[in-house]
């Protein structure tokens, strides 16, 4: 029988303030802290909650070597894109390694992952819904295969869109969508990465590949919140 993995979750960006504090130009909400926290606990891990990296380069390492040093993973928030004040990448880099940094998806292309001391490290975007569908797609299955599962990729389901889909992307698409009376799949009409309003009225993520294009009627791959989320 096997314990639970012991999961330190640390957010980065000094733009952080905590939900009731009031915002300053620049300042936005640490809405990751508490949703990815709920959904790594809503999968049975022990989650610890650790601080707000600073953005600045020794002081995220030595949060990063304590944290690594008590867990057996780390899950950060943030830190992960291209910016002059993100150190989260070097740090890791200076106490283990990075072995990957962006994937073809939209939202979550920042998504990187690597390893702290040893331990797994998986960096999350800060937007929060590219924060969520990352979580839901690559650190759920990832965590619970260290926790000693296997079968944790859900199906998809094929059912028919309720949208037209006419312009090709270049990334595969996670969007935030339900099903309608009909038991058609419904997008919401706000799919920013910031957003997290569309994730809250959904359902589930409609999934649309590289390149792919669709009309109302045509299939499409549906995965429910309720298979993600358990």
């Amino acid at each position: 029988m096997r314990r639970r993995l012991r999961i330190g979750l640390l957010s980065s960006g000094d733009e952080l303030r905590e939900p009731g504090q009031t915002l300053l130009a620049g300042q936005i909400y640490n809405a990751n802290r508490y949703c990815i926290g709920a959904l790594l606990r809503g999968l049975g891990f022990e989650v610890h909650d650790e601080e707000v990296l600073a953005d600045e380069l020794v002081a995220s390492r030595d949060a990063l070597s304590l944290a690594a040093s008590e867990w057996d993973a780390l899950v950060t928030s943030g830190g992960v894109s291209v910016g002059e004040e993100d150190h989260l990448k070097r740090a890791i880099a200076e106490l283990g390694e990075v072995n990957l940094w962006r994937l073809a998806i939209q939202p979550g292309k920042p998504f990187a992952f690597g390893s702290v001391a040893g331990k797994p490290w998986l960096g999350l975007p800060g937007n929060p819904a590219a924060a969520l569908v990352t979580a839901l797609l690559v650190a759920r299955p990832f965590l619970l295969r260290q926790q000693g599962l296997f079968d944790v990729v859900p199906r998809p389901l094929a059912l028919p869109a309720a949208f037209d889909w006419p312009q090709p992307r270049a990334r595969r698409q996670y969007l935030r969508a339900r099903l309608d009376e009909r038991g058609r799949v419904e997008i919401h009409p706000q799919q920013g990465s910031a957003m997290l309003l569309a994730a809250s009225w959904a359902d589930g993520l409609a999934v649309i590949e590289c390149g792919a294009t669709l009309g109302v009627g045509d299939a499409i791959d549906f995965l429910p919140f309720s298979a993600l989320m358990a």
